[in-house]
This record gives structure tokens, C-alpha cells and sequence, in this order.
């Protein structure tokens, strides 16, 4: 009774750590849907968050808060724009 408990518990484990490393545990979690914008008025940028990938993402996401009405938007970080924007802002303030 006791090895049949123990072995039990060893394949549940094993199910729970194979289930937490699939890449498939995390599809659709992503906060942006679809590719996000190609471009923005940098000036009306209020905040910047960018979301490396993760287990729960397979891609990297940018999202800006607009200082024009609060709305946020995701931006794609594959846009030639996106990417001269950012390094920009960047220079701009490098510590922030």
C-alpha cells in the first residue's frame, strides 16, 4: 500500500512539472492582441511597459499609456518606428 502511495505521488509530480514547463500552459495570455501598433506621437506618451517573452508570452510586448486620454495601446516592437521611437526616448532619458 505504501509503495503504490509513494509512486502515485511521484507520477503527479512529475504530471505538475511538465505541465508547468509546456510552452502551450501559457497561449493566449498575452496582454496584446494580435501585433499592436507600427507607430505613435512619442509626445503624447505617458508610460512605458515592456513585457519581455515569458513562459506565459512567446512575444515580446510594448504597451504605452497616452497621456491624451489615459488609453493604453500596445505597440509592435518588430516597427522600424517603434524601435527608432524607443531608442530615442532612451537617449532622452537613459536612466529612467
Amino acid at each position: 500500500m505504501n509503495i503504490c502511495c509513494v509512486i502515485l505521488l511521484f507520477l503527479t509530480i512529475i504530471c505538475i512539472s511538465t505541465l508547468e514547463a509546456s510552452p502551450l500552459m501559457g497561449k493566449g495570455r498575452c496582454i496584446c492582441k494580435g501585433s499592436g501598433e507600427n507607430s505613435v506621437n512619442r509626445k503624447h506618451i505617458q508610460k512605458i511597459e515592456i513585457y519581455p517573452r515569458n513562459t506565459f508570452c512567446n512575444k515580446t510586448e510594448i504597451i504605452v499609456t497616452l497621456s491624451t486620454n489615459g488609453e493604453k495601446v500596445c505597440l509592435n516592437p518588430a516597427s522600424k518606428r517603434v524601435k527608432r521611437a524607443l531608442s530615442k526616448m532612451i537617449k532622452k532619458f537613459p536612466e529612467a
